[in-house]
């Protein structure tokens, strides 16, 4: 245990239980709860950290959607991705509306087939 003088405010806070230090689901580095300002998908982090070329362990379909906390920095590489997909949406709704059909429901990228993999 850290001396007395050693300790910041936060941490005599988390010491005595009044504030938490949660990991970053991306970075995995523990912060103080007020310096996770993004919430999202754990899907979203597996989508991320494939794309990065990392191994990702399959995980329960329950856990996917789950709400999940970022720090500030690994905030700013999802909100490059919703920029990239609000634009390919914005695109396509001013090309033609489609009506969703069920060839188009259930098909998904191969990112999904292999997390259900055991």
């Amino acid at each position: 245990m850290p001396a007395a003088q050693d300790l910041s405010p936060n941490d005599y806070k988390v010491f005595q239980g009044l504030q938490k230090k949660w990991k970053c689901k991306l970075c995995e580095q523990e912060f103080y709860v007020e310096s996770l300002p993004g919430a999202i998908s754990y899907n979203s982090v597996l989508k991320l950290r494939q794309r990065w070329g990392m191994k990702i362990k399959p995980v329960s379909p329950a856990l996917l959607y789950s709400k999940v906390y970022v720090c500030v920095f690994c905030l700013q590489f999802f909100e490059h991705q919703l920029e990239t997909e609000e634009k390919i949406l914005k695109e396509s709704s001013s090309t033609s509306p489609k009506k969703a059909s069920s060839s188009n429901i259930g098909s998904s990228s191969s990112f999904s087939s292999t997390l259900y993999k055991k």
